[in-house]
């Protein structure tokens, strides 16, 4: 058996391994020792008297003991470094000065835990020799991108993961082992011998021959074995507790490794408590700065807790339905039976009342032949639990269609998301009071966007390169002409010429007297928050703190040139200075230059670090520069025009240079995707190097050495459309070069256009929600000496400066019982009531980003009802919810809402009531609201779960079942999530949602006016526990949660003007709602009219000035400007109190 030839060679290495470190270990610090012993009082003898007399030679063995002692310590410092490293899986850090003892001391360790692994292989081998019936051998085959399928099989994530069966070694943190592939792509980690054996005696990429018994290193492409089996027993998961202390030493790695069972869901942990106030009074800010005593909030495990179901055949495809188109089938079929196809699904209609766009054919993003799911567990039949739908044979292999945007990078998908986030925000702020936004019809492309972005790491880089910034010019210091940037999973990079230097094109933009600077010693520092990791390349030091993101929208981007050229072999990011490599050539297909010239200039068009930039585009089309939100991209017909434009630059710089206080000079960029001819090119040319003064950079195609390359001798050259890596000098890396493909690009600027589109008409009864024209009432006569000392008192304050009406609370089920005799006020106090009754009622008014953001607690609780979360009563009850506008005394009912049935609750983070103590709550949450709101196909669900990596369907099957056995059922036995064989995962008509709630208490209070509508509007605001889907909406959320911003904006508008215009204004009031509003959406410009209206009404001038500041200090976050209406608003007021 392989198994056992390879414990047979690995045994001999491992016993010497055990010998020699015993020997070094044990036996040299015996002789040391014995001889220290044998030497010390004539060494020291010797030592005192070594310049007084003749030396017999006990000095220098004292001398040679010491060299011995110090040998041996280095050897133990090293292997105290890789014993933990190892046992972990991960690369041990390097220690200054010990590379040979380290390395003597890795091969020892490796082989020592080879010999232990090898041992457990062979223990295990009897299991894994017959596989389970229910997990089918899968086969590492790449799916074809449009091979029609008629019969598929289960496969595993194994299959997506092995193309061509093999698999490259990544550089990530831990490193790769044999057995932490084995584990990753065959559920088991003790069959890493097959990897093993399939590749001994093989050479590498790098020229190295692979064997067993030697660390595997990235980049190596590891042949796979032909068919690799999965154990389908699960594996037992512990419990897990809650939330961790952290101790000494302790790291989130650390802590996600023997909490989670896996150091990978550090970032898990990372999200789950960021900005958190910990005991000590600090926030978590950084992942790799934890102190001692914090508490961590843990996320649970990924493994499942119930027994998981297994798929059976779907019924017999009917003769009179049509069937679902298949997808992709592998090249190769696997040995499981063939699966037949199911029946259509049946259309489940979206729960949105926004209009459905025009049956218009909708873009989508192409896909990547080999998908890079990872399985969460493979499934096992159970004996009680049914089996679920189903899904159509080509959803077997675990794939997705968006799963990852292979040809942009993290940088550029988040750059475009901020711009689509910003067009969104002008969308809200520019709609008129009622109306909603124009709905949002092109998922897949968002959801692309997300699978390939990294806003982390993009607000990391910003925020570094300005705060360098900051320090060089406090410190009076110049900044390094640097060439460019790498980004990795862990820090980021900043890479510099070898011999470190700033030249006079420099793309420094603030400081004019830059060539009077000193520069810092680059052989021996580096600038904060920066360190000096090697000659030419600093590396940022997570432990200095960064500026905050408002104090560093103060601070010029120092290299505004950097945009991302494509990703080394181990997936890091790598950046370019174009402002100092000055000229870039595109050498291939006029279609390849276009693609990367086109994500090229996109990517510099909105990136947050070059907001102080110009980039003129040739041959991208005019559409472009209309549809980004920064306006620093300009279209211009032909090549000439741009060096025209360029020449101009020139003659302005010449005309300002003897002007005493020159304005900075803000970088240049063309990007060209069009053919040039040679005469054009070196007329160009010219005029580059009559600009050597400005920051200039070119972007064009090289057409080989007649054309432009001929005319920039100097220029990088990089050859575009292929996957093949290529090596940057000026980068000193290979690196495979980013592209965005015409459908693609077409895809994203549809998202771009539907942000554009105009709002939607005002629909009763949101028609009566009030303008903010200033009116005659708005003069401000109240007398100064009433108002609180700050126009902040009331925002802060934790109860009301001035008596309230109370709030309507809700009813229990006893007191419906034992008080229906009672009188219970106004009928519409009873009706308010009754719609805000239920579990998942929120308890304040307040937000958890408002509390972290400074600000106090809003108001009292407005409810007694249970909690999210909390377990639901047994017993059932049933009460008629009155619709908008009707009172419960009315003749007509409304409809019937069981009480206790389980509710989605999006309106802060996600939850649903009664699963927040299962293992898997917040991830069964995330399901039942996407269930709830968009009905859908198992493919469909299994991508809007998780963009990046989509789950599996073994995955997705368990899921629906623990969520449906958490659901429960209703009263009658039904369950509130079907079974559903058409297809189409549902959720029952009775499961509740806070938002449909909401809508229907505001839109009854809109109806009641402001005389009878304030309790609903109240009690509807008192359903947001925070920003909807916890502030950070998925993918598949985004028209609704513009719908959902937008709403309670106008609902708070609405409740601040009714109590600023009634009969006996309540300034309190109206400025508490104004402070929640704003806690939702610190960017809703409407509510800052608001704001200001009422200090002004209040007499408060300084309370208007403050209101119009905080807007600005929100708009330089945003990068936009102020709204005429509101500078008309301001203009106004403050004239006026003048």
């Amino acid at each position: 058996m392989p198994a056992h030839r390879s414990l047979a060679r690995r045994l001999p290495r491992a016993l010497a391994s055990v010998l020699v470190l015993a020997a070094v270990t044990a036996g040299l610090p015996w002789i040391l020792t014995q001889a220290t012993t044998a030497v010390w009082a004539s060494g020291i003898n010797a030592f005192t008297h070594l310049l007084t007399r003749t030396d017999t030679g006990a000095a220098f063995l004292l001398a040679l003991v010491a060299v011995g002692w110090i040998a041996w310590a280095t050897f133990v410092a090293s292997l105290l470094v890789e014993i933990p490293a190892q046992l972990r899986g991960r690369t041990a850090p390097r220690l200054p000065g010990l590379r040979l003892s380290q390395r003597a001391a890795g091969t020892l360790v490796s082989g020592i835990l080879i010999l232990f692994a090898s041992s457990t292989l062979a223990t295990a081998a009897p299991a894994l020799a017959a596989p389970a019936p229910s997990a089918p051998a899968a086969t590492a085959t790449a799916l074809p991108a449009t091979t029609p399928q008629t019969h598929a099989a289960p496969t595993t994530a194994a299959a997506e993961k092995t193309a061509g069966q093999t698999y490259t070694v990544r550089a990530v943190r831990p490193a790769e082992s044999l057995w932490s592939i084995a584990e990753k792509l065959y559920g088991h980690g003790e069959q890493y011998t097959k990897i093993a054996d399939a590749n001994e005696g093989h050479t590498m990429a790098d020229g190295t021959v692979f064997h067993a018994d030697a660390p595997i290193r990235p980049g190596w492409i590891l042949r796979l074995p032909d068919t690799p089996t999965v154990d389908a027993m699960p594996t037992p998961v512990p419990q897990q507790a809650d939330s961790y202390t952290v101790t000494d030493g302790d790291t989130l790695w650390q802590v996600a490794e023997e909490q989670l069972g896996d150091g990978d869901r550090y970032t898990e942990i990372f999200d789950a408590n960021k900005n958190k106030t910990q005991p000590d009074g600090g926030r978590l800010t950084d992942p790799d700065d934890i102190h001692t005593g914090w508490k961590l909030t843990l996320p649970h495990t990924t493994a499942p807790t119930t027994p998981p179901t297994e798929a059976t055949p779907p019924p017999p495809r009917s003769a009179d339905k049509p069937t679902t188109p298949a997808k992709p089938a592998p090249a190769a079929p696997t040995p499981a039976a063939s699966t037949p196809p199911t029946t259509a699904p049946t259309a489940v209609p979206d729960r949105t009342k926004t209009p459905a766009p025009a049956q218009t054919p909708t873009r989508t993003i192409s896909a990547p032949a080999t998908p890079t799911a990872r399985p969460e567990g493979p499934a096992t039949a159970s004996p009680s639990t049914t089996a679920e739908p189903a899904a159509p044979a080509a959803e077997e292999a675990d794939g997705s269609l968006i799963s990852e945007v292979t040809g942009i990078g993290m940088l550029t998908a988040g750059s475009l998301l901020l711009s689509l986030g910003t067009l969104r925000i002008l969308q809200r702020r520019r709609r008129k009071p009622g109306q909603l936004p124009a709905p949002v019809d092109n998922e897949a492309a968002e959801q692309a966007l997300h699978a390939a972005a990294d806003p982390g790491s993009l607000e990391l880089l910003d925020l570094a390169l300005r705060t360098l910034a900051h320090h060089a010019d406090r410190e009076g210091l110049a900044l390094p002409a640097a060439t460019g940037a790498r980004i990795t999973a862990r820090t980021v990079e900043l890479l510099l010429p070898a011999a470190p230097h700033t030249t006079p094109d420099s793309d420094d933009t603030y400081d004019e007297d830059i060539d009077d600077l000193p520069l810092p010693e680059e052989e021996s520092s580096a600038l904060a928050p920066f360190t000096l990791a090697a000659p030419g390349r600093w590396v940022l030091d997570r432990a200095q703190d960064l500026l905050d993101p408002t104090d560093a929208a103060y601070v010029p981007a120092p290299y505004p040139g950097l945009v991302t050229l494509g990703t080394d072999p181990d997936g890091n990011h790598l950046l370019i200075n174009l402002n100092v490599s000055r000229v870039l050539l595109l050498d291939g297909t006029p279609t390849a230059v276009r693609d990367t010239a086109r994500v090229l200039a996109l990517e510099a068009a909105t990136s947050t670090w070059s907001d102080h930039a110009e980039i003129i585009t040739v041959g991208l089309g005019d559409e472009l520069p209309t549809l980004l939100p920064q306006n620093r991209i300009r279209a211009v017909p032909h090549l000439a025009a741009a060096r025209a434009d360029l020449a101009e630059l020139l003659l302005e710089q010449r005309q300002q240079a003897d002007a005493d206080e020159a304005p900075p000079r803000m970088p240049w960029t063309l990007v060209c995707a069009v053919d040039i001819e040679e005469g054009e090119a070196k007329l160009l040319a010219d005029t580059l190097t009559a600009a050597r003064e400005l920051p200039v950079a070119l972007v064009l195609p090289a057409q080989g050495t007649a054309g432009a390359f001929g005319a920039f001798d100097d220029a990088i050259h990089l050859v575009v459309g292929t996957p093949r890596p290529q090596h940057v000098d000026v980068l000193d890396t290979d690196l495979i070069v980013q592209s965005l493909p015409e459908e693609d690009y077409q895809a994203f600027a549809d998202l771009l256009r539907q942000a554009h589109q105009p709002a939607q008409p005002a629909e009763e009864p949101w028609t009566q929600v009030p303008s903010t024209a200033v009116s005659v009432t708005d003069d401000g006569d109240t007398s100064p000496a009433g108002l609180p000392p700050t126009p902040f008192a009331a925002f802060t304050a934790t109860r009301p400066l001035t008596p309230v009406p109370p709030l309507p609370t809700p009813a229990t089920p006893e007191q419906d019982s034992g008080e229906e005799t009672e009188k219970q006020g106004e009928t519409e106090e009873q009706s308010s009531a009754a719609d805000s009754t239920g579990p998942g009622h929120a308890t304040s008014t307040g937000t958890e980003e408002g509390q972290e953001r400074g600000a106090a607690p809003l108001a009292e609780a407005v409810s007694a009802a249970p909690a999210a979360g909390s377990a639901a009563p047994a017993a059932q009850e049933t009460q008629v919810v009155p619709e908008a506008g009707q009172d419960i005394g009315e003749d007509e009912p409304g409809d019937a809402v069981d009480l206790h049935a389980p509710e989605v609750q999006v309106l802060g983070p996600v939850a649903v009531t009664g699963i927040q103590a299962s293992g898997h709550g917040p991830k069964l949450a995330q399901l039942a609201a996407y269930l709830y709101f968009k009905p859908g196909p198992p493919d469909t669900v299994r991508e809007a779960m998780d963009p990046r990596s989509p789950w599996g369907t073994a995955t997705l099957q368990t899921r629906i079942s623990q969520l449906r056995n958490t659901l429960g059922t209703d009263p009658d036995g039904t369950l509130y999530l079907p079974r559903d064989r058409t297809g189409i995962y549902k959720l029952s008509p009775k499961v509740r949602s806070d938002w449909d709630r909401f809508t229907r208490l505001a839109e009854r209070g809109l109806t009641r006016g402001p005389s009878a509508g304030i309790p609903d509007l109240e009690a509807a605001l008192a359903l947001v526990r925070g920003v909807p889907f916890g502030g950070t909406p998925p993918a598949w959320a985004a028209a609704r949660y513009q719908e959902m911003l937008v709403r309670i904006t106008d609902t708070v508008h609405t409740l601040a003007t009714w109590h600023r215009q009634s009969a006996r204004p309540d300034l309190d009031a109206a400025r508490r709602v104004i402070r929640q509003g704003l806690d939702i959406d610190d960017s809703a410009e409407l509510l800052y009219q608001d704001w200001m209206l009422i200090e002004n009404q209040a007499g408060n001038r300084e309370g208007v000035r403050t209101a119009y500041e905080t807007l600005l200090t929100i708009n330089r976050r945003l990068d936009v400007s102020t709204e005429p209406e509101t500078e008309a608003i301001y203009e106004r007021l403050v004239n006026r109190s003048a």
